[in-house]
């Protein structure tokens, strides 16, 4: 399974601009950021201390949500 995470995330990395130097990745996803799914059409809420840090999210209804398309599939396919 995790290859072929790995393999479907080389694939989007090139189209990803992230501030964080995909610190996710080079941990084999030990470190990424705090998140969940949410109930508000099954979107992946951030749940970081300073969300605003993060160019991927974006504040809706007074909860802020991950655009990330990698943490979203992380979320996904690890269920974390």
């Amino acid at each position: 399974m995790i290859d072929e995470i790995k393999k479907y995330i080389a694939q989007v990395k090139g189209s990803v601009n992230c501030r964080k130097d995909f610190k996710c990745l080079k941990s084999d996803f030990k470190d990424t950021c705090k998140a969940r799914y949410s109930g508000e059409g099954n979107q992946l809420e951030c749940l970081e201390e300073e969300p605003l840090d993060c160019k991927f999210s974006v504040l809706r209804s007074d909860l802020f949500f991950c655009q990330c398309p990698i943490r979203a599939y992380i979320a996904e396919k690890l269920k974390e």
